[in-house]
């Protein structure tokens, strides 16, 4: 037994390793598409560059290139860079960095973020085609029973795209399930939902859980609302229901999934009972939903206008951090990122699908922010530095950078020792 264990245990490290190799390996294909951006910008318009490495810390292969470009796999595979010749410091070689124009700088440096972006856009196409995303949401199903007991009005194919007026929408948090959380069992909830390629207005209902006590060993007495109550007497094969005035309830006999139920409507309100589990309810809303899977047209249109709203979500998640409206255990550094994308990858390989395009899009976000030590902070000396015809002390310039990055570094470490040690 203990043998077995063992074994099982060993075979889970060795499955969870494998993950995590994969992990790694989709942050360092992200991390190459970043800095293949800057090479080819780089390279197009004549800067010289001295290194393109995947990987930092020791040298595990090396290749030298005709034009006399070092190609690099290093060690510690959370990273890569493109080293420019005179990038930090001025320099007399032909195609060093700070010699170029201006323009050509900008673009170099606004290329690696947006070459992730692009890759999100491809990305999100994919996902948006194969699994759709979850504010926007199908029909797959409506059970027969759920359906005569909730006044359901949707129809299996029905796109839901509105609550009582307003779009779903992942950017706020809007997902169709949270917006209708608000509503009370019983209550109207308006929906605008695309029906055969039309738009149409339709009324449902959310089911509520009801609790009963038992009166005899063949009765229970369930307590609906407002100190009403009814009794189901199921001394018999077809029970019998009561209001609190002792007036019969018309019932009637339904057959799902080879179970039997007995539906009857009470005051305005369909019932649910369950004779096997002795149970009384009203459905949560009696269908089955999926991601609505986009056709390739909608998908084509779509995937640069959702790419953009993760952008703009990435932005307010960002605020909210900084405002003190979002915690610290939102954020995570390499090792969190590495280990969320291997638990992720672990549920279904059908994951990777949204991980790709989010973290891309992070990555992009990330790198045009104004920081010392990434590339909107560069692209803000340069730009000072077009507008005013003034050169940047290059030192000074290394120096805040440096600072930046050490900032950015012991950050992220924190952040994942936070999360090590609490979550």
């Amino acid at each position: 037994m203990n043998v077995s264990f063992l074994c099982l245990s060993f075979v889970d490290v060795l499955q969870y390793i494998f993950y995590i190799f994969i992990a790694l390996l989709i942050l360092m294909v992200m991390i190459t598409i970043h800095e293949f951006g800057h090479f080819i910008v780089g390279k197009k318009l004549g800067f010289k560059i001295n290194e393109f490495a995947i990987g930092f810390g020791k040298v595990l292969y090396k290749r030298t290139t005709k034009s006399g470009m070092l190609f690099t796999i290093r060690l510690v595979p959370l990273g890569g860079f493109c080293a420019f010749e005179g990038e930090d410091a001025d320099s007399e070689v032909e195609g060093s960095f700070n010699s170029m124009a201006p323009w050509k700088r900008l673009l170099v440096l606004f290329s690696g973020a947006f070459f992730n972006f692009i890759s999100a856009i491809i990305m999100s196409f994919i996902l948006l085609v194969s699994l759709g995303y979850a504010d926007l949401v199908q029909v797959t199903n409506v059970e027969k029973v759920a359906s005569e007991t909730n006044a359901v009005q949707l129809q299996e194919g029905d796109i839901i795209y509105q609550v009582n007026g307003e779009d779903t929408n992942f950017v706020y948090d809007k997902y169709f399930i949270t917006m209708i959380e608000e509503y009370a069992p019983g209550e109207d909830i308006p929906l605008t939902v695309k029906r055969n390629g039309e738009m149409i207005e339709i009324v449902i209902q959310k089911g509520r859980e009801i609790v009963g006590e038992d009166i005899t060993s063949t009765s229970k007495k369930y307590i609906l609302s407002d100190e009403k109550f009814i009794i189901i007497d199921y001394t018999f094969s077809t029970p019998t229901v009561t209001n609190q005035a002792g007036e019969n309830i018309q019932i009637e006999e339904k057959t799902q999934n080879d179970k039997k139920y007995f539906v009857f409507t009470y005051e305005n309100l369909s019932y649910v009972y369950n004779i096997e589990e002795n149970e009384l309810f009203t459905n949560y809303l009696g269908v089955s939903l999926q991601n609505y899977k986009y056709s390739f047209v909608e998908a084509l249109v779509y995937c640069v206008p959702f790419t953009f709203e993760w952008a703009w979500k990435i932005l307010i998640i960002l605020w909210m951090l900084i405002s003190g409206q979002m915690g610290l255990e939102s954020l995570g550094g390499p090792i969190t990122t590495i280990s969320s994308i291997a638990t992720y990858t672990q549920y279904s390989w059908l994951n990777l699908l949204i991980l790709f395009p989010l973290i891309s899009i992070n990555l992009a976000v990330f790198n045009w922010l104004p920081f010392p030590a990434l590339d909107g902070a560069r692209m803000c000396f340069v730009l000072y530095e077009w507008i005013t015809k003034k050169t940047v002390n290059r030192k000074v310039e290394g120096y805040i950078h440096g600072i930046g990055l050490l900032v950015l570094f012991a950050f992220v470490i924190f952040i994942d020792i936070f999360h090590l040690l609490f979550y």
